[in-house]
């Protein structure tokens, strides 16, 4: 009974029962229940796993042409891997951007923070990005609060990045972090970035438009994200090691909160209401 309400908004059956007291089912037996049809929660309310598949490389002097060298020059995925080899105790975050239908005046902007996995997305217009604004307000409240939110930006090739190398040096041009590319469609030297997704289309399922999306609609959809409890993180949420990296204060500075698991959503927002 307690178990099957959270799973008909989109909870794993693990997550559910990890977080009801006293709960002695296993998950294969409430599987098998659901299956049978035993409990009100149907098969369809089980979240389908999200595989990740590795994109296969492209001839790229035919399919997309890189930044330019002067932008890439020491900032290569090669040189990520030699910058982290010799730095290994950096924090990294890696940018991408979702985009919800062609004609959207908006796009969204994911951080993802590799040591915790939590994940923040930021609207921008998608014909003058803005994203080394945004990124510095992110490492602004940081430094207000007497730390670093990171030390490397790992991004792809696209548009909305060609700037992003700027964002290296404060106004009186002094480093405060190392900007990298991924190569051209190479998704996959991003993998977590881009598997959190996943997560995301839960809830905003491909196909929607981000027309009517303010910035408090994506913070409250990524506070739902990022307070999901992950078997990988030991069935800890984002959040929870975002705050003992970081703090609490800082998680609220970023406009997510924290959710208990009951009141999680991981369905189509369109039945959120």
């Amino acid at each position: 009974r307690s178990v099957c309400p959270l799973i008909k908004d989109g909870i794993s059956i693990d997550v559910a029962i990890n977080s009801v007291n006293n709960c002695d089912i296993s998950s294969s037996t409430i599987r098998r229940y659901i299956e049978n049809g035993l409990v009100d929660a149907k098969r369809h309310n089980l979240p389908r796993a999200n595989s990740f598949r590795v994109k296969k490389e492209y001839d790229y002097s035919k399919k997309a042409k890189p930044l330019p060298v002067s932008i890439l020059a020491g900032r290569t995925y090669e040189d990520y891997k030699r910058y982290m080899d010799a730095y290994p105790e950096s924090r990294v975050v890696q940018l991408d951007s979702v985009i919800g239908k062609q004609y959207d005046y908006h796009a969204i902007l994911t951080i993802f923070f590799v040591n915790s996995k939590l994940q923040l997305g930021r609207l921008y217009a998608r014909q003058k990005p803005n994203v080394v604004n945004i990124m510095r307000s992110i490492y602004k409240i940081g430094i207000d609060n007497n730390t670093k939110l990171f030390d490397v930006v790992l991004a792809d090739n696209g548009f909305e990045f060609k700037d992003l190398y700027k964002l290296e040096l404060d106004d009186d041009g002094n480093q405060i972090c190392k900007v990298f590319y991924c190569d051209p469609y190479r998704s996959n030297q991003k993998a977590e970035c881009e598997k959190n997704h996943g997560l995301f289309r839960r809830i905003v399922p491909k196909g929607n438009s981000f027309k009517e999306f303010k910035q408090s609609d994506i913070d409250r959809i990524f506070s739902h994200i990022n307070s999901y409890p992950r078997a990988s993180l030991r069935n800890k949420s984002p959040n929870d090691l975002f705050i003992l990296e970081y703090s609490l204060i800082i998680l609220v500075l970023l406009n997510i909160n924290k959710i208990a698991v009951k009141d999680i959503r991981m369905i189509d927002f369109k039945r959120w209401l």
